[in-house]
């Protein structure tokens, strides 16, 4: 059924879950040049972010040694000869040590050192080739052949590594000891200590059913809590394009607050944040406003202002 715009004040569709889209969709929507070798290709920049002292821009090149910096609302997401997509995420700052495109030019052998903020990667195992990508903390080192991961950086006191995919192999900078994380599990690593042994991943949260409409400019919803969630944390996309965050929030109550979207489509994702800090499987649902404007008042004039109304006119006999 068809709702008429015309009676809608301030109604928000919300539908029911769907699928993640595959990585490979996501960068197929990307047109962009093709990275050179031996560097990686700068395909979309949101937010604040520097190379070099200077504003960062789409097409540039990160060469090994270059330092990239990124305020709190700060995006960059980067590529590969071999369509490995790295995704970075502010505050903080990442520094390119090492590339290199392999002899069989299938892969590649990157090496990322990322001291605060966060990292989503999609590496992709080539069918002939031996890509490596090794991604560095201040108190550990992370590495994998095949994978969708994640990784944040807490300023040298922890670091956490999710993975959805595939497997990587984690380990602390002073070589205690050293983990097999595979897909669906996650690890922690605290300054000073060996990894923690991998745990299963927070399932994604069930948000709601069916179609509800919150006829409100602003939108609370909650839903049901998880077991084991200390917290959950939200990002709301444009359309189908999940890189790009409009909002993002981490809140510790199973309830969604948004507030303040134009009219539009947008997809909403929620993942649970578990006791050790590890986030969860992603669950995305589809989300429309349409807000109709408020009707204009009516405006009495000044001279019959105070005035009382006029009688209605009698008809005549």
């Amino acid at each position: 059924m068809v709702l008429p715009t015309v009676v809608l004040s301030g109604l928000l569709l919300l539908l029911g879950a769907l699928p993640l889209p595959a990585a490979g969709a996501t960068q197929r929507a990307i047109s962009t040049p093709r990275p050179a070798a031996g560097s990686l290709l700068v395909v979309a920049v949101e937010g604040d972010a520097l190379l070099r002292g200077q504003p960062l821009t789409v097409g540039a090149a990160l060469l090994p040694g270059d330092e990239l910096r990124a305020g709190r609302a700060g995006h960059v997401r980067l590529k590969t000869t071999d369509g490995t997509m790295i995704s970075f995420r502010g505050p903080g700052s990442l520094v390119l040590d090492r590339i290199r495109t392999l002899p069989s030019a299938k892969g590649v052998d990157a090496s990322l050192r990322l001291d605060n903020g966060r990292i989503e990667a999609a590496v992709r195992e080539p069918r002939h080739g031996a890509t490596r990508v090794e991604v560095r903390t201040p108190n550990s080192v992370v590495s994998t052949r095949g994978a969708l991961f994640r990784v944040t950086a807490a300023r040298g006191q922890s670091m956490t590594c999710e993975v959805a995919e595939g497997s990587v192999q984690v380990a602390d900078s002073a070589n205690l000891g050293s983990v097999a994380v595979p897909g669906g599990r996650g690890t922690r690593v605290l300054a000073g200590r060996a990894p923690m042994q991998p745990v299963a991943l927070l399932a994604p949260p069930r948000l709601w059913t069916g179609i509800q409409l919150v006829e409100q400019k602003r939108v609370e919803i909650s839903f049901t809590p998880l077991l084991r969630a200390s917290a959950y944390r939200m990002i709301v996309s444009p359309g189908a394009d999940l890189y790009r965050h409009l909002v993002e929030d981490v809140f510790d109550v199973p309830r969604l607050r948004i507030s303040g979207l134009a009219d539009g489509d947008y997809f909403v994702r929620v993942r649970a944040i578990d006791e050790f800090g590890l986030e969860g499987t992603d669950v995305i649902a589809r989300m429309r406003i349409l807000v109709r404007a408020e009707p204009r008042n009516l405006v009495v004039p000044a001279e019959r202002a105070g005035q009382p109304p006029a009688p209605p006119v009698q008809p005549r006999r």
